[in-house]
């Protein structure tokens, strides 16, 4: 009940924009058909409600999938009827088939089967009705499409952006849960995160692949390479956790202890970047982020991990593992800080090799 609850607060903004957008729709159709052609108010009413999407950019690829299945599922449709004639079996299975096979190869012309079925099926088929279906159909597809991109517009670069922000938010509640240390209680905690982070990345993932237009960040860089940066992001703390709890008993005496108050300096500079990441990714509102503190603060870090005294081998392992970890930390933040920076002002080198 919680994670549904969560569920539905997260997404109340985008519900509540959807609706309007369909509000919006449905009056146009109404309005319009009523006038025009009251008895295919269904049909076009029934495409405006399946074309609005997640997005704009969604909307409008599934309204020209619309518009081309409807139109291609009534050419179809009419020359079946013509070469095999009006509501027969063969007219069916023939429209049928290759309506199908069209939605087959492109899933968003899925229509022409339903069109091409349709009209085959008419006892007295005409290509004004054809055409006055087809019409519907389009008419539907251009009004939600219409108001997608009038009624309060979201695109999908704009929702991967969310996205983003919520799985490196993810990111900086599992360095804060490693910084605080290991415990029964953080280990359930560390479940929670995990499972919040693949959601947000999988959604990131999906909305990168609705995007249709321009695929970036404000800075420039695509989106991609931003999700890119949020996993080894993830995975480098990943890393960083294994060491000092599941190999915790590896490490020599006392090392996670001495190792917190850097990693609490290490954590704090992640926030530093985490939060940054809303304005910089508003357009015209993004300032530089200089990476010298973040530098510091990893440096530190590796300098207290070198400083402790491996006496076996299997501590000497843990330690070098510790050191690993922590280098990708400094590496994907300084990744994630070039993702971010606004383009045309310095972005950060790219950390130096370390050994």
């Amino acid at each position: 009940m919680d994670r549904l609850w969560e569920t539905i607060r997260a997404n109340r903004r985008h519900a509540l924009r959807v609706g309007l957008q369909t509000a919006a729709a449905v009056l146009c159709v109404h309005l319009v058909m009523q006038r025009l052609a009251p008895e295919l108010q269904s049909w076009a009413v029934l495409s405006a409600l399946l074309t609005i999407g997640a997005s704009a950019d969604a909307t409008l690829h599934a309204g020209l999938g619309r518009i081309g299945g409807a139109l291609i599922g009534a050419a179809l449709g009419l020359i079946c009827v013509a070469l095999l004639g009006s509501s027969t079996l063969a007219a069916l299975l023939v429209a049928s088939v290759l309506g199908n096979a069209v939605g087959a190869i492109r899933g968003s012309l899925g229509y022409a089967a339903v069109l091409a079925a349709i009209i085959a099926l008419d006892p007295t088929p005409e290509g004004g009705m054809a055409l006055s279906l087809a019409g519907a159909i389009v008419f539907g597809s251009v009004a939600g499409s219409l108001a997608s991109l009038i009624v309060w517009p979201v695109f999908g670069r704009d929702r991967a952006a969310l996205s983003l922000q919520r799985a490196l938010r993810d990111c900086r509640s599992f360095l804060t849960l490693i910084e605080h240390g290991v415990g029964e209680g953080d280990r359930e905690s560390r479940e929670k995160v995990n499972l919040a982070f693949r959601r947000n990345i999988t959604d990131l993932r999906d909305r990168i692949a609705e995007t249709r237009f321009t695929a970036s960040l404000p800075s420039g860089v695509g989106l991609h390479r931003a999700a890119e940066g949020a996993e080894a992001f993830w995975y480098a703390l990943v890393v960083l956790d294994r060491v000092v709890s599941v190999e915790r008993q590896d490490l020599p005496d006392g090392a996670v202890e001495q190792l917190q108050p850097v990693l609490t300096r290490l954590s704090s500079e992640a926030n530093r970047i985490v939060d940054a990441l809303p304005t910089v990714t508003a357009p015209g509102k993004g300032k530089p982020i200089s990476p010298d503190r973040l530098r510091e603060a990893a440096g530190a870090a590796r300098d207290r991990a070198r400083s402790l005294t491996a006496g076996t081998a299997r501590q000497d392992r843990a330690l070098q593992a510790l050191i690993f970890a922590l280098n990708e930390i400094e590496e994907s933040l300084l990744k994630l800080l070039q993702v971010m920076q606004p383009e045309g002002e310095g972005a950060p080198e790219p950390p130096p090799a370390t050994a």
